[in-house]
């Protein structure tokens, strides 16, 4: 299953450190996330209008419900060492939400599992409001031969999950890509009527034009942890 989800943070200084604490204890990382059957995690950092944010992607194994659980009432030392750490950066607190802020999937491009090898692309996007953005999935489930030749096209699977903020919505958008330069170029170039309509569709819901930045506003992964 996979989760996902922007935590508000401090500043990117406090987020380095904290990277660096975790990748200094590799080992204790690793028999962390195996506990709570987590196969790959994915830290993205994403300067923000109002408060900077980190976007977790989380590839998570059933039952997901009762890992949480467990999470949250953990008190081995290294998990509550992760915990307090969180609750320090982001102000949320894992005992409570161990799943972080909820998050609803709203668009998948395809179907089963994201490919564990392939590049993830992770940025959130500010919306006008939850109802502009359900009215462009509902407009995109209806051209479903046109969304499919286009994100085939692109050789991109991409999964959009919409997240309630203190400052209105966001909408999060996770995208899998062999050549993220290559596709930037195929997309924001597109001139064919579905991609010229769907580019102008992203900018009326978001105010992000997708002919500057095809792949949304920038991120970085600052955080990558995959298990065997």
């Amino acid at each position: 299953m996979l989760i996902v989800r922007a935590f508000p943070v401090s500043g990117r200084e406090a987020v380095d450190t904290f990277v660096r604490e975790m990748n200094a204890r590799a080992a204790d990382v690793r028999r962390f996330f195996a506990s709570f059957g987590i196969a790959r995690e994915a830290w993205f950092f994403q300067r923000w209008e109002h408060t900077d944010i980190v976007i977790v992607v989380t590839d998570a194994a059933e039952p997901v419900r009762q890992h949480a659980q467990e999470y949250g009432e953990t008190r081995e030392a290294f998990a509550s060492w992760f915990k307090a750490r969180v609750q320090e950066l982001t102000g949320i607190d894992p005992s409570a939400m161990p799943l972080g802020p909820p998050t609803d999937q709203v668009f998948d491009s395809g179907s089963g599992p994201l490919e564990r090898n392939v590049p993830l692309v992770v940025r959130a996007y500010p919306l006008r409001s939850r109802e502009h953005l359900e009215d462009f999935v509902e407009d995109v489930h209806r051209r479903p031969d046109e969304t499919r030749a286009m994100y085939r096209e692109l050789r991109t699977r991409e999964i959009w999950f919409v997240q309630e903020t203190e400052r209105g919505p966001i909408a999060i958008a996770v995208a899998a890509m062999t050549d993220p330069e290559k596709t930037a170029r195929d997309f924001g170039g597109a001139t064919d009527r579905f991609s010229i309509w769907f580019k102008q569709r992203v900018e009326d819901v978001s105010g992000v034009n997708p002919h500057r930045t095809p792949l949304g506003p920038g991120t970085e992964k600052v955080f990558d942890y995959a298990g065997v």
